[in-house]
């Protein structure tokens, strides 16, 4: 059994492999052939009375691939106020800002376990590529000016995803904090070779784009419906980014996972701020991801369609398979190049087991 480090996983990861990755996975779901399981929020109360503990998990499992993944958050989450206002803060486990979050591997030929992967880095690729997965099918192919909204760990990866399946060529950046996008644009015009230019006003962005990306950790909508043009193709992670004039403004509107419900458990002692992180918006009726991927449903049909892939909604963002996909690639990559720490399979073996007889 294999262990990795961040720092190994980040040296595996392939944007465009994990593209790759999806498109199949995606194919898979929607054909019935891998299973997925929506996300679990188990809350318990702490001996600080604003303060609740949150086990968080969600699976998946794909058969071509021979592997189920179950990504696990242990987390606390914090009630804060200032006068009528409240909201919610993770914290995390160490003092140095690092939480509890990883993956389990498992083979389905033999259920053993084959590999505990660290999150964050996946987490991230998972996110961005299935943005550019979405942008593949319902971007103008030509499409090479972008506006990027948010300037933070997400958003980076969100223009090099893109990169990958549309000729970008010119990035429009926004965020709140002038000095972070500043220096956000200068590093991303350095590394990615790209002219990356940071905006005073959000509008600004937007002008003259083919494709928007949004990423933040905005809890109200960044971009307004007026703004919107024909031929342009919009992506959003988060719920609070956009609102219902969006989605009713756009011709095309294709969701992660229209019926991903959400299961929150823990009793009426949870403060109703942290059942409410997810979107208010209503995503059921609108095609999934996986169907225009598969082909069932189409996507962009026209250069004049205004799109929009919300990885949001009801079920809030994730899917299990999107973990089994990408970390049976990074468990692949880094057993060819020697990396982790190899652990006996017998400490994760129970003892034998019989038939239960009286």
């Amino acid at each position: 059994m294999l262990i990795l480090n961040h720092r190994e996983v980040d040296t595996v990861l392939d944007m465009r492999a994990s593209i790759k990755a999806l498109e199949k996975a995606y194919c898979d779901m929607a054909s019935g052939d891998a299973i997925n399981r929506p996300r679990t929020h188990t809350f318990i109360g702490t001996r600080n009375p604003d303060t609740f503990y949150l086990l968080k998990s969600m699976e998946g499992g794909i058969p071509q691939l021979g592997v189920m993944a179950l990504r696990i958050n242990s987390e606390r989450w914090r009630l804060s106020s200032q006068g009528d206002y409240r909201w919610v803060e993770k914290l995390p486990t160490n003092d140095d800002g690092r939480y509890t979050e990883f993956i389990l591997l498992f083979s389905i030929e033999n259920g053993g376990l084959l590999a505990i992967l660290p999150d964050g880095h996946i987490q991230r690729f998972r996110v961005s590529a299935t943005t550019a997965l979405a942008a593949k099918y319902l971007a103008c192919p030509d499409a090479r000016n972008l506006a990027l909204y948010g300037s933070g760990w997400q958003a980076e990866t969100q223009i090099k995803a893109l990169c990958e399946v549309l000729p970008i060529e010119n990035v429009k950046v926004y965020s709140p904090t002038p000095d972070h996008r500043r220096n956000f644009a200068q590093r991303l015009s350095h590394n990615l070779n790209l002219q990356v230019e940071a905006v005073e006003e959000p509008k600004a962005a937007m002008e003259a784009c083919d494709i928007v990306a949004i990423a933040t950790n905005s809890e109200r909508p960044v971009i307004q419906h007026e703004w919107l043009r024909k031929g342009l193709h919009l992506s959003a992670i988060r719920g609070p980014e956009i609102d219902n004039y969006i989605l009713r403004s756009c011709d095309l509107v294709v969701v992660h996972h229209s019926v991903q419900a959400m299961d929150f458990v823990g009793g009426g002692k949870i403060p109703k701020e942290m059942c409410t992180k997810i979107s208010n918006l209503k995503t059921l009726g609108f095609p999934q991801l996986s169907d225009v991927v598969a082909g069932i449903h189409p996507g962009r049909t026209s250069s004049d369609q205004i799109t929009l892939f919300f990885q949001g909604g009801e079920g809030g963002v994730g899917l299990g398979i999107q973990f089994a996909a990408i970390g049976k690639l990074v468990y692949e990559e880094a057993r060819r190049q020697g990396l982790g720490e190899e652990v006996p399979t017998e400490w994760f073996l129970d003892i034998e087991r019989h038939p239960y007889q009286e």
